[in-house]
């Protein structure tokens, strides 16, 4: 549109090829005039008169429209974040506001690759490098069969948890050894399947109970255990990596704590209940005291 037209005063003046909605309101109404009336005089005075008044409401009801978009809303940003669920730092800017906004919005599109990695986009811009997730191939399972550490059972059954006071130290042949509930739970049974020390990092095996009577159960164990060692049932534990992704940043958004706080949330709210995620930088070498955590890269380490 001309620049400093009488149809482009200021709130009405945009960066656009378009005529402004006065311009195109006022030629409308002299098409609509047709010969009655000529191009000047008191008549084409009401018309522009008409025109302006017309534009500026249609431009209110523009404004009004752009509050629906996170990427425009400005009077209704504090309402739609509510709506959303938003907290923002304190300092954070009109257009940081809208990216969280706009990034937050998507969560509704699912846990789908191209809706994460939109959302992110839409909340680091340039400073999203890559939207990483494990691929079938590369995915590792951990144990490689169900059910042979942990414990499955259908929706519904007792769950049953006890400890051993003693500690577990011949392996590999049916032992007997006492035993106490924890809580309320209740006694085993012949035949049933407990997972012992279900901290993976430690011991975990499954064991069957044979025999079972007066505080004392038989079973035979692969793993020698300490005192206290607690065993429990159901437990299915079974992980993979094919749910784990890695968010790679800018080393200046890894380094904001704000920035990670928010790429948390949003991973929080898209992400299945069973994957996981790291945010990593693409600059420096991998250091293993570092006293900053989330900030260590994915360089391989010999």
């Amino acid at each position: 549109m001309p620049k400093f037209s009488a149809f482009t005063p200021f709130g009405m003046l945009a960066f656009s090829s378009k005529p402004s909605h006065a311009e195109a309101i006022y030629r409308t109404l002299i098409d609509g005039d047709g010969d009655t009336f000529d191009v000047t005089g008191n008549q084409d005075d009401r018309r522009y008169a008409a025109a302006m008044v017309l534009a500026s409401a249609q431009y209110q009801l523009d404004r009004a429209g752009n509050n629906r978009s996170p990427k425009r809303a400005t009077e209704l940003l504090g309402l739609l974040e509510r709506d959303f669920r938003v907290v923002t730092a304190p300092n954070a800017t009109l257009p940081e506001r809208r990216a969280i906004l706009t990034a937050r919005a998507l969560v509704t599109r699912g846990a789908r690759f191209e809706s994460v990695q939109a959302a992110l986009f839409a909340l680091l811009g340039s400073d999203l490098i890559a939207y990483d997730t494990t691929s079938v191939v590369d995915a590792v399972a951990l144990p490689s069969v169900p059910g042979s550490v942990g414990v499955f059972a259908r929706p519904g059954t007792q769950k049953k948890t006890l400890q051993f006071p003693k500690a577990v130290s011949i392996i590999g042949e049916p032992i007997t050894i006492a035993y106490e509930l924890i809580g309320d739970s209740a006694d085993p049974i012949n035949g049933e399947q407990f997972c012992v020390d279900p901290d993976p990092r430690r011991n975990i095996e499954n064991v069957t109970v044979s025999d079972v009577g007066n505080g004392m159960l038989t079973a035979t164990f692969t793993r020698s255990h300490e005192p206290g060692t607690v065993a429990t049932r159901p437990h299915p534990f079974w992980i993979s990596s094919k749910r784990y992704a890695r968010v790679l940043v800018s080393v200046a958004a890894a380094k904001d704590p704000e920035t990670r706080r928010q790429i948390n949330e949003i991973m929080a709210r898209m992400a299945r209940g069973v994957s996981q995620w790291c945010i990593a930088h693409n600059a420096g070498v991998f250091t293993s005291d570092d006293p900053v955590l989330g900030l260590t890269d994915c360089t391989l380490v010999s």
